[in-house]
């Protein structure tokens, strides 16, 4: 069944006459096969950096308590901060992801977060000119474009989908007009 418009408070958004082809959701679950050992080797060691200096703050500070208690907050907030830096993309993109919905009309791809309260409407243009590159699998992917900031690029597309093949072949139907 194919459904005819967004629901919820997503309503409105697509233009006369345009179709839904295909709906679906990301799989929002922790892929820690994303990890990125070169990323997160400088989080790990703020982290053995920080617990380092927890332990030796605790024994030169034990005679006043308020000391320790600072320096461990302190040394808190760096653990943190490393374990963010190790980990913390791969926790962000998974909660994103269970976040997101995904539709496929005749003429774009849509891209919906909701996060914090703030939602976020991705309209991507479906072309004869976009190159769409399918990851096979359950989960799998469909990527039809670059986002650019911070220095760095990343595919955007459609996410740890369960039938990326099946919506692979309705984008290739949109490039050449037949859906």
């Amino acid at each position: 069944m194919i459904p005819t418009e967004l629901s919820g408070d997503w309503t409105g958004i697509l233009q006369p006459g345009e179709r839904i082809l295909w709906q679906g959701r990301p799989d929002g679950r922790l892929v820690w096969s994303d990890v990125n050992p070169k990323r997160s080797v400088f989080g790990f060691i703020i982290v053995i950096f920080a617990l380092s200096w927890m332990m030796g703050a605790a024994t030169v500070t034990s005679g006043d308590p308020f000391v320790s208690i600072i320096f461990f907050v302190f040394g808190m907030l760096f653990v943190f901060l490393g374990l963010q830096r190790a980990f913390g993309y791969v926790v962000r993109d998974a909660w994103e992801r269970s976040r997101s919905w995904y539709t496929l009309t005749d003429s774009r791809a849509i891209i919906a977060t909701d996060t914090f309260g703030k939602r976020r409407l991705n309209s991507f243009d479906v072309t004869a000119d976009t190159t769409l590159t399918l990851e096979d699998g359950v989960p799998g992917a469909v990527f039809f474009g670059r986002s650019f900031g911070s220095g760095s690029s990343q595919k955007v597309g459609f996410k740890r989908i369960d039938d990326p093949r099946h919506v692979y072949d309705l984008m290739r139907k949109v490039q050449r007009g037949q859906a």
